[in-house]
């Protein structure tokens, strides 16, 4: 008898503006919620989400601005448990958001500097990350994970 596997796969196209970033959230929301994915984990993701997108938008530059950015969103069933996994597809400048060393949290509030806390609570909300460049594009993936009925 084989296991059984149940995949659910949704792909969108936006602009690298700020409207569009709130209705990629939205989409992912309604679609996750149809998926059955738990509201913890669609709220991790959409964390993950705004910060891609945001990066995207502030540092991609101009070819990012004048590409879409391509969203898959992808929902996985089987015995051993089940996932939902983002990826983020820019033509912006190449960046791999994990080679990023991360420098050591402030001690004191004198030590702490505005923003970098991005790329900190992507490493925190996704169970998985993975980066790759190809054909002029980023491809940023980002994945969490739960025990639920399959």
């Amino acid at each position: 008898m084989t296991a059984s596997v149940a995949e659910f796969v949704a792909e969108l196209s936006i602009r690298a503006d700020a409207a569009e970033a709130r209705r990629a959230s939205i989409w992912l929301e309604k679609t996750g919620v149809e998926c059955g994915v738990p509201a913890e984990q669609l709220g991790r993701l959409d964390h993950c989400l705004d910060e891609a997108l945001a990066n995207v938008i502030a540092y991609g530059g101009a070819s990012a601005r004048s590409s879409a950015i391509f969203l898959q969103f992808r929902v996985r069933r089987d015995p051993r448990g089940c996932e939902a996994t983002v990826t983020v597809s820019d033509a912006g400048t190449a960046f791999d958001p994990l080679a990023v060393r991360l420098e050591p949290r402030p001690q004191t509030l004198a030590e702490t500097e505005p923003g970098g806390l991005g790329l900190i609570l992507m490493r925190n909300f996704a169970d998985r990350l993975s980066y790759r460049h190809s054909e002029g594009r980023n491809h940023l993936t980002f994945t969490v994970h739960w025990r639920g009925p399959h």
